[in-house]
């Protein structure tokens, strides 16, 4: 399926003297795309959703094939992200060769995302070597409602099948705010700056994963600083060089829930 995406921004400038510069900018974008596998299945067990493509993943013995599936998908895939940013900064100079730098940014990111893991199911069938007529049982191999798949019950170990809901909502909630100087004297600039973040979900707090990880309260160790210098050798050479500390949590990343999958195992 194809992408889409759309991106708005809106920024207001304003200068308030000879020697300082405000501005405040509002960005909003969105993007949503679509996988889908080519095989036909009108059986889906995701059918009630509106799904009538991807296959079950067959594990036969010395033999792992996953007609239709990608990485660990069986299905489909949907993604919609929504992200909105307010940005501010301000700049001021001085004679002396200074300039302060500061600013705050928010973003709200939403990322919405319909995440078909193992919702076709896996048949493990290595209990047994592969039938000879293995490829009689795929008449057609992108119509599943074609598959012979009972043929392969006296080799089948299990069959399992990812149940629930596959709808995953990752919002992030993140705040930042920053100031930094910059010296210049002569062909040399340096300049010391500090940064710090607040976010909220880039690590699902508050999705717990039982008997392993509770749910944890948010990390707010995140000051930065930073410190570097530009040494301006000739017109066409400049040396540069900076130095300081990048917080993980200041990475908004999408976080990711766990699916639940349940096994029925095959009666002897």
């Amino acid at each position: 399926m194809p992408k889409t995406a759309n991106d708005v921004t809106a920024r207001l400038t304003r200068v308030l003297s000879a020697s300082a510069v405000n501005e405040v900018a509002y960005s909003w974008g969105r993007y949503w795309w679509q996988t889908n596998p080519v095989v036909n299945w009108p059986n889906h067990p995701q059918a009630a959703a509106g799904f009538s493509h991807g296959t079950p993943r067959i594990l036969p013995a010395r033999l792992h094939h996953r007609p239709g599936a990608h990485a660990l998908a069986s299905g489909p895939d949907r993604r919609r992200t929504e992200r909105a940013a307010t940005t501010c900064r301000s700049r001021s100079s001085s004679t002396d060769g200074t300039t302060l730098k500061t600013g705050a940014e928010y973003i709200h990111s939403n990322s919405p995302i319909f995440l078909c893991i193992n919702c076709g199911g896996t048949l493990d069938a290595q209990n047994g070597p592969v039938p000879a007529n293995i490829e009689s049982l795929f008449p057609v191999f992108n119509d599943v409602s074609s598959w012979n798949l009972n043929a392969l019950a006296p080799i089948t170990r299990f069959y399992q099948l990812a149940v629930g809901d596959f709808h995953v909502d990752s919002p992030i909630r993140s705040f930042a705010t920053w100031v930094q100087d910059d010296w210049t004297h002569g062909k040399l600039t340096m300049n010391l700056g500090v940064r710090y973040d607040h976010i909220k979900g880039t690590w699902a707090e508050d999705l717990p994963f039982d008997q392993w990880v509770p749910v944890r309260p948010i990390d707010k160790d995140n000051i930065q600083p930073r410190l570097g210098f530009a040494y301006s050798i000739n017109d066409r050479t400049v040396a540069r060089a900076a130095a300081g500390v990048c917080s993980p949590a200041a990475r908004p990343t999408r976080r990711t829930r766990t699916a639940w999958t349940r096994r029925w195992p095959t009666s002897r």
